[in-house]
């Protein structure tokens, strides 16, 4: 069977949209968490401080490709439905926030009674919701928006509260229950 001349330009950039997806997706499980788990608050953090060259070659790393990914979209012939520099930038600053969230998940699940885990936890929810934000001003769509402030309100209890409460500052997220409620409250007219 001959191989055709000419291929599908849509199912290439899915291969390739795929390989960069779940590269910089299984990033984040190279960063090892301590082994045994400290059984302190100060512990967990002197452990998460010295994950910081794992941090940074995550970060580096992520950036770097998810930069390759940007310069290598197609400009020629694009769809109505394309988007900016500056959105495509911000996509990858999301998405740098989804991908660091089962690091820590992980940190909570072996660090469960340590507030240093639940103020990680909350902080990298917040910088997810955060950085969704700014994405969803873009696009105007309110009730979406509405939602990521409720996400980022809770996940900023959790972060701030934990040094104080515990892992118990993670019943911050419960809130996320008035999200139906939140998301149908009609927008102001200006």
């Amino acid at each position: 069977m001959a191989m055709p001349d000419r291929y599908p330009a849509a199912r290439l950039d899915a291969l390739v949209d795929g390989v960069f997806g779940v590269a910089m997706t299984l990033l984040v499980l190279e960063i090892k968490l301590p082994d045994p788990m400290p059984t302190s608050a100060a512990g967990l953090l002197d452990a998460l401080v010295g994950l910081r060259e794992s941090l940074g070659t995550y970060a580096l790393a992520f950036f770097l490709l998810g930069l390759r990914w940007i310069m290598g979209l197609r400009p020629a012939g694009l769809p109505e439905a394309s988007v900016s520099r500056g959105q495509a930038l911000l996509t990858l600053l999301y998405l740098f926030f989804v991908t660091a969230v089962p690091f820590s998940t992980a940190t909570l699940r072996h660090a469960p009674g340590l507030w240093p885990a639940a103020s990680l936890f909350g902080l990298n929810i917040a910088l997810m919701a955060g950085s969704g934000l700014v994405l969803t001003h873009r696009h105007g769509d309110a009730s979406r928006m509405r939602g990521l402030w409720l996400l980022l309100a809770c996940a900023t209890v959790v972060t701030l509260a934990a040094p104080w409460t515990g892992p118990a500052a993670l019943w911050a997220f419960t809130l996320l229950a008035a999200d139906p409620v939140v998301t149908r409250i009609p927008q102001r007219e200006k």
